[in-house]
């Protein structure tokens, strides 16, 4: 298979850019183990951070692949 010479750039709100209540919304897609990771960031103020950053790469990874929904992505984690 030979790879097309693209690149694609996406860009995101900033954080302060979405409401709480998307912020939420957003979480729901995520996977139990990253929600964890997500509430334990809270206590150092990056929840949304790291809620934003894991939906957008799901959200990004559906528009390649649309038969896949976002919440239905999963992503295992090595060494």
């Amino acid at each position: 298979m030979q790879l097309g010479r693209e690149m694609h750039i996406w860009l995101g709100e900033p954080v302060g850019g979405v409401g709480e209540a998307r912020v939420n919304e957003f979480a729901q897609t995520l996977s139990v183990s990253e929600r964890a990771r997500a509430e334990r960031h809270s206590r150092t103020g990056r929840y949304q951070r790291t809620v934003l950053s894991r939906f957008m790469l799901r959200d990004i990874l559906s528009r390649y692949v649309p038969a896949t929904p976002a919440h239905a992505w999963q992503f295992e984690t090595g060494s």
